[in-house]
């Protein structure tokens, strides 16, 4: 897929919280969401929201051209995670992209490293096809390049740069030992956690978004 869970600026991209009670996003009134229109509602916190497999949908935290991904709190696991959704439209006049998005599903839970965005899940509801991701908190490194342009500084700083890299190749290396490539590989599809209340950047714990991810036979 050619989208990612990454969001502008200083937003919040894709995996787990760690159980954490404090949400990450102000909720959002998404009732007026042309792409959830037709999503089921359920009651959350005293307000009807739109909601993909019995999952909460309270913030848009990514926008693209293929949908959109959306914070969510897992009703029985008590955590909180990323939704991402396909328009309605999209596969009505591409019945293919769905069958697409399942198997880049199923080949991204299949893979276990800490440098790829782990998929938990990946259904459908109400025509809605929507994958369940780990959430992660941070930004993306494309998000983060262009804050250091902006605070003046051209590019990344070598050790921080060879950081990013070697996650992101120790995730490459996860998917290659199960036969699969990644697609997309750029800045903005490698996500960058941060921890504690200062937001520090943990450079070494990069992971690559699961996105462009495809299956192929050795010959």
């Amino acid at each position: 897929m050619g989208d990612s869970a990454v969001a502008t600026g200083d937003m919040q991209t894709a995996a787990e919280t760690g159980g954490q009670t404090k949400p990450a996003y102000a909720f959002q009134n998404l009732t007026s969401d042309p792409l959830l229109a037709q999503a089921p509602r359920i009651v959350f916190h005293g307000v009807q929201r739109p909601a993909l497999g019995g999952i909460p949908l309270l913030a848009k935290i990514g926008q693209g051209g293929m949908g959109a991904v959306y914070y969510g709190l897992h009703p029985v696991m008590g955590v909180a995670v990323a939704v991402k959704v396909l328009p309605l439209d999209l596969v009505g006049h591409n019945p293919d992209m769905a069958r697409r998005f399942v198997r880049e599903a199923q080949i991204a839970g299949s893979i276990n490293s800490a440098n790829l965005i782990y998929v938990r899940d990946v259904g459908q509801d109400a025509g809605y096809f929507y994958q369940v991701m780990e959430y992660v908190r941070g930004l993306s490194a494309g998000a983060y390049l262009d804050l250091t342009r902006k605070n003046g500084r051209v590019g990344l700083r070598e050790t921080e740069a060879l950081k990013i890299c070697i996650a992101a190749a120790k995730g490459l290396a996860a998917a290659h030992a199960q036969s699969i490539i990644h697609r997309d590989v750029k800045p903005d599809n490698i996500l960058i956690p941060t921890v504690g209340e200062t937001k520090k950047l943990q450079f070494p714990a990069a992971k690559l978004a699961d996105l462009g991810l495809e299956q192929f036979t050795f010959v």
